[in-house]
C-alpha cells in the first residue's frame, strides 16, 4: 500500500500526494480509511486487557495476575523488570483501555470521588477539586448522595468540587439498588469494542499513550505482536 503512493524506482520518483496519517483518516474526515496496523495491535491487546477486568475469574487472568499482580488493581499495576514479554503487551492495551474508561454509578460504594473517572465527558475525567481547596480524605461517591431521594447531594458536592464540575456529574441516578460498573465510554452500549478503541487510539496519535511503547509490539524481526494468540 504504501509503495502504491510513494514508492520510487531508480529511474522513476513519485509524488507523495498526502501524508499516510491524512490517508489512514476516515472517509467522513476527508482520507481513505486505511487502518493504521499500530493502532489496530493496540486496539486488540486493549480488548485482552478487557477480558482480563471483566472476567477476574478466566484463566487467562488467573494466570497472568496471580504471576504479575500480587494482588494490585489491574488498572493501576505496572510492569515489573522481569514481566514477560506478552503481559508487556497486555498493559500497552490496557493503557489504551484506560482512555476510554468510565463508572458508571450505582450505590457509588465502589468508586473513590476524587480519584475514579465518572464525568460522562470525552475522554472521561475525574471531578475537580474546587480552587484553593486543602486535598479532602479520600471518600466513595455514596457519601455525595443523598441515601433517601436517590439525588445527588448538592451541598457536599459544592464542599468539594469546582462549579464546572458539579455541573457536570449531576447526571440522573437509578432509583433502583444498582451495583457500581466500569464501563467503555465510546460505545453507548458501555460494551468494550476493537473499533471504537482504534478510532481512540488514532486520536491519540501525538499523546504519551502513543509513544510509550511502540517497541512493546514490534518484536526484534519488525512483526507485530500476536493479539490474536490471547483471543
Amino acid at each position: 500500500m504504501a509503495r502504491f503512493w510513494w514508492g520510487a524506482t531508480q529511474n522513476q520518483r513519485r509524488i507523495h500526494w498526502r501524508a499516510w496519517r491524512g490517508l489512514c483518516a476516515s472517509k467522513f474526515e476527508g482520507g481513505l480509511g486505511f487502518r493504521e496496523f499500530g493502532y489496530f495491535n493496540q486496539a486488540l491487546l486493549a480488548k485482552v486487557a478487557w477480558r482480563i477486568l471483566q472476567e477476574p475469574n478466566s484463566l487467562l487472568a488467573r494466570i497472568y495476575c496471580a504471576q504479575y499482580s500480587f494482588g494490585s488493581d489491574f488498572l493501576s499495576i505496572s510492569a515489573w523488570g522481569f514481566a514477560s514479554w506478552g503481559w508487556r503487551s497486555i498493559l500497552f492495551g490496557r493503557d489504551l483501555l484506560l482512555q476510554g474508561l468510565r463508572w458508571q454509578v450505582g450505590a457509588g460504594d465502589t468508586i473513590r470521588a476524587f480519584s475514579d473517572p465518572l464525568i460522562p465527558s470525552s475522554p472521561p475525567t475525574v471531578p475537580k477539586l474546587k480552587s484553593g481547596s486543602i486535598p479532602p480524605p479520600p471518600i466513595y461517591v455514596s457519601a455525595l448522595i443523598d441515601r433517601g431521594t436517590k439525588l445527588w447531594n448538592l451541598r457536599a458536592l459544592e464542599l468539594f468540587f469546582s462549579p464546572d464540575s458539579i455541573a457536570a456529574i449531576q447526571f440522573p441516578l437509578s432509583f433502583r439498588p444498582v451495583p457500581d460498573r466500569v464501563i467503555w465510554h465510546y460505545e453507548t452500549s458501555g460494551d468494550f469494542t476493537v473499533k471504537s478503541a482504534y478510532h481512540l487510539a488514532f486520536s491519540l496519535l501525538d499523546s504519551p499513550v502513543r509513544k510509550l511503547g511502540a517497541s512493546l509490539w514490534i518484536d526484534q524481526f519488525g512483526s507485530g505482536f500476536g493479539a490474536g494468540f490471547f483471543l
